[in-house]
């Protein structure tokens, strides 16, 4: 799993290639009538984290794993300090929670999984060989066979909730909301709601057994996105947690694979949609389409702070690129910034800090 002074920081984006000109222009951004403003916090080449420029802001207490170009991950704070790497010793692999508190220890041919924490203290360990993924904060751990067709869920003490296996034709989307409900969803149309105490809320299908290709769930889980689709039509499914029904929107391109969904707990929206970035009401209905370069098919993500939106992908041309709006009544594009030496994009969003890691680099900006 992974995560990514004015003066300072625009030089080393000169330096790593970007196109800077950009960068200077359109950075800090302001929203228009809200005093909400983007600037940059810090950056970092990934073969040299314990000397990244550390941040004036003050983020102590978040955390951030990033993967090292040679493979093994690394905890940053939200300042850019190292807080701990990992020696890769050819066999142990890991799983983190993305608060980057917890993370479970397992390899390809061991029958071992242990849950520590970040300074290294083991909570648990348990036999098996199957692959772990870790909640938000680290109370569950799914399991998933190897088959990919069976997920098997252990609580907080490690024990194995019998009560709830989910299963179905090859899964597709694991993903986990900030207070821990899990949304998994299959190939065979199947998906389910799972509560933070393990327990099943929802099965629940697509329309026509299509597959689930992509998946989201909203912060407080009172919200789910899943695009679904065929090799010839695509939609997306706007779930109520609580109630279990759906409103469902076509969308007019169809995707061999995932792209990137985002949805909030007001039950907005967001989908990466190709050519467009589309924004779509809890009631099914599309409030706003913004062109883009087309994307390629692969690595793509969605974040949002405060009134911003970042989406991060790989146009067809081959560039990664993060395209940046502001969200509300009248949305609008802000900027859109090139990564040329980038092989691929990923953005996320940790309360303030927005963060873009991409294969050599991590850049940061301060949402205030």
């Amino acid at each position: 799993m992974c995560g990514w002074h004015n003066e300072v920081f625009f030089v080393k984006f000169i330096f790593f290639g970007l196109l800077a000109g950009l960068v200077v222009a359109l950075l800090p951004l302001t929203v228009a009538g809200t005093g909400i403003s983007l600037t940059p916090a810090w950056h970092a080449d990934k073969t040299l984290l314990d000397r990244t420029s550390v941040s004036t802001h003050n983020f102590p207490d978040i955390r951030y794993v990033a993967l090292h170009p040679d493979g093994t991950p690394v905890v940053l704070d939200g300042n850019g300090t190292l807080v701990r790497s990992f020696t890769g010793d050819g066999t142990t692999l890991y799983s983190f929670a993305s608060d980057g508190s917890f993370y479970c220890t397992y390899s390809k041919t061991g029958d071992e999984i242990t849950l520590n924490n970040t300074e290294g203290a083991r909570f648990w360990a348990v036999s098996s060989s199957q692959y772990p993924l870790v909640s938000t904060h680290g109370s569950l751990v799914v399991l998933q066979v190897a088959d990919m067709g069976t997920l098997y869920l252990l609580d907080k003490n490690g024990k194995k909730i019998d009560s709830t296996a989910l299963t179905g034709r090859f899964c597709t989307s694991i993903v986990f909301s900030d207070n821990e409900w899990l949304l998994a969803g299959f190939a065979s149309s199947d998906y389910y709601v799972v509560n933070n105490k393990g327990v099943l809320v929802h099965e629940l299908k697509t329309p026509e057994k299509t597959m689930v290709k992509s998946a989201a769930i909203s912060p407080n889980a009172l919200f789910a996105a899943v695009h679904f689709g065929d090799e010839n039509k695509d939609g997306v499914l706007i779930v109520d947690c609580q109630s279990g029904t759906a409103k469902t929107v076509e969308l007019k391109n169809c995707h061999i694979t995932r792209t990137a969904l985002l949805v909030e707990d007001s039950g907005e929206c967001y989908i990466l949609n190709g050519d467009e970035l589309l924004s779509i009401s809890k009631k099914g209905q599309i409030t706003s389409r913004f062109a883009l370069a087309m994307q390629k098919p692969g690595l793509a993500s969605l974040a949002k702070s405060g009134s911003f939106l970042f989406a991060g992908y790989v146009r067809e041309d081959g560039v990664p690129t993060l395209r940046i709006f502001s969200t509300g009544e009248n949305p609008v594009p802000l900027a859109s910034l090139d990564f040329p030496d980038e092989r691929a994009l990923r953005c996320s969003a940790v309360g303030n800090l927005v963060i873009a890691e991409g294969i050599r680099n991590l850049y940061t900006w301060y949402v205030q």
